[in-house]
This record gives structure tokens, C-alpha cells and sequence, in this order.
């Protein structure tokens, strides 16, 4: 299972990588929680979501994040 010191290194990372589209620390927040929740979703262990990240980097609903909080706080 994802421990909370996994959880937060891929919220640092995530935020790193969100900050250069989001306007504020909130926007990417929102981000990248919606993307760890549907990685927890598929993988429930950490190390199973780092064993297919290239194939995550591909899913459909791990994208539609970014568009759901680029809708949600009315980003273009």
C-alpha cells in the first residue's frame, strides 16, 4: 500500500511538473491529487505504479485530470 511518505514525494514531484501550467499552488494541488488518487486506484502498491509508469503516463483518465482542474478553477 502507498504509505504517506509515498504519497507525499509523488505530490513534490507531481507539483513540481504542475507548477509550470497552474497559476497557483492550489490549482496544481487539485492536480495532482486527482492524479494520485487514480493511480491508487489502478495500483494499489507504490511499487506496482513505478513498475508501469510509462504506461500510466499514457492513461486516459490519469489525463483528464489536467483538463477537469484546468475546467474546474477556469484555466485556458
Amino acid at each position: 500500500m502507498w504509505d504517506e511518505d509515498d504519497k507525499d514525494a509523488f505530490r513534490q514531484a507531481c507539483m513540481e511538473t504542475a507548477n509550470r501550467w497552474a497559476k497557483n499552488d492550489t490549482v496544481a494541488k487539485a492536480y495532482c491529487n486527482c492524479v494520485l488518487d487514480k493511480m491508487i486506484d489502478k495500483y494499489p502498491f507504490e511499487s506496482e505504479a513505478l513498475d508501469h509508469m510509462d504506461e500510466l503516463m499514457k492513461d486516459t483518465s490519469l489525463l483528464k485530470c489536467k483538463k477537469q482542474i484546468m475546467e474546474q478553477y477556469h484555466l485556458k
